[in-house]
């Protein structure tokens, strides 16, 4: 049984920081294998910043026992108001 956590995961792109918001097996480390994609966090140089998140995989995610960290909770919590 796997113990998942969901994750931000860095990634850099010109002029621009991107996360990876991916599930992991917690008791591996830090930067390792992921089991499945959830969505994308982007910076811009300009302040802009925006979420995109596939809802069926942070479901699927969610309900296998995934626990979002404390930064991961921050960006999907908008978005679990609406599905509730």
């Amino acid at each position: 049984m796997l113990k998942l956590r969901l994750r931000p995961l860095k990634c850099q792109i010109a002029n621009e920081k991107l996360f990876e918001i991916v599930s992991v097996d917690s008791r591996r480390k830090r930067d390792t294998h992921t089991c499945k994609n959830v969505g994308y966090y982007r910076m811009y140089l300009s302040g802009n910043k925006t979420v995109t998140l596939n809802k069926s995989n942070l479901i699927a995610a969610l309900s296998s026992g995934g626990q979002p960290t404390k930064s991961v909770e921050k960006l999907i919590q908008p978005i679990m108001k609406d599905l509730l």
